[in-house]
C-alpha cells in the first residue's frame, strides 16, 4: 500500500512539474520576443512557439475525465482517510 502511494505522489509531483514548466517556457518565449526586432525570423519562431505552448499546454488527464495535479491527489487523500475513519467506526460499534 505504501509504495503504491509511494508511487502515486511521485507521479503526481512529475505531473505538477511538466506543466510548471510549460508556463515557465511560454513566459521565456514572450520575454525573448521583446528582445527582437519584429521582422526577425527568430522572432516568428517564437511566435510559432508561443501559439503552440499556449493552445497546446501540457495538461495530464485520466481518460480526460478528470486532471491528474496536486489538487487530484489532496482530494483523493482525503476520501481515503474518510472511508477508513468510517471503517473503524463500524468495526469499533460491530465489536462492542
Amino acid at each position: 500500500m505504501l509504495t503504491v502511494t509511494t508511487y502515486v505522489v511521485y507521479v503526481i509531483v512529475n505531473c505538477e512539474m511538466t506543466i510548471a514548466e510549460g508556463r515557465t517556457v511560454l513566459m521565456t518565449c514572450y520575454i525573448l520576443e521583446d528582445k527582437f526586432p519584429i521582422k526577425s525570423p527568430v522572432r516568428q519562431e517564437l511566435l510559432e512557439l508561443i501559439d503552440q505552448v499556449h493552445y497546446h499546454a501540457p495538461v495530464f488527464t485520466a481518460f480526460d475525465l478528470f486532471e491528474l495535479n496536486r489538487r487530484t491527489f489532496l482530494v483523493l487523500i482525503s476520501v481515503l482517510t474518510t472511508y477508513f475513519i468510517v471503517s473503524i467506526q463500524f468495526i469499533m460499534v460491530n465489536a462492542s
